[in-house]
């Protein structure tokens, strides 16, 4: 975590301190709850899918700077299994997964995984 974001933690509140980091870190902001449409359709997602895991936490969408949607999930800590884990699932999916520590819900504190479609090789 930066230098600048824990010395905005001493001084505010949690809800300060989530604003504060964001302005700094700029994270895309997730529309929290929405699964994109090419995610509910894979059938891994819903109350029957395969995906019901630890590492699912605070869960949504977010635009990617290239323009596609992803959907992500910002749980506070993972280990190698949940990674190991997600990226089976984006293989099974064919995704592209990846970490980010930048993240939307608190940033500094929670980390961001990303899954999205493939670029397409057009």
């Amino acid at each position: 975590m930066s230098s600048e974001i824990e010395n905005v933690h001493e001084e505010t509140s949690q809800e300060e301190t989530i604003l504060a980091a964001r302005r700094i870190l700029k994270p895309t902001p997730v529309r929290i709850g929405h699964v994109p449409r090419w995610f509910k359709k894979s059938g891994a997602f819903g109350p029957y899918g395969e995906i019901s895991s630890s590492w699912l936490d605070h869960y949504g969408s977010t635009k990617l700077s290239d323009g596609r949607v992803a959907f992500v999930s910002e749980p506070y800590s993972v280990g190698a299994d949940q990674i190991l884990e997600c990226e089976d699932i984006a293989k099974w999916l064919g995704l592209d997964f990846w970490v980010d520590p930048n993240s939307w819900w608190y940033p500094g504190y929670t980390i961001r995984l990303i899954f999205v479609q493939k670029l397409s090789a057009n």
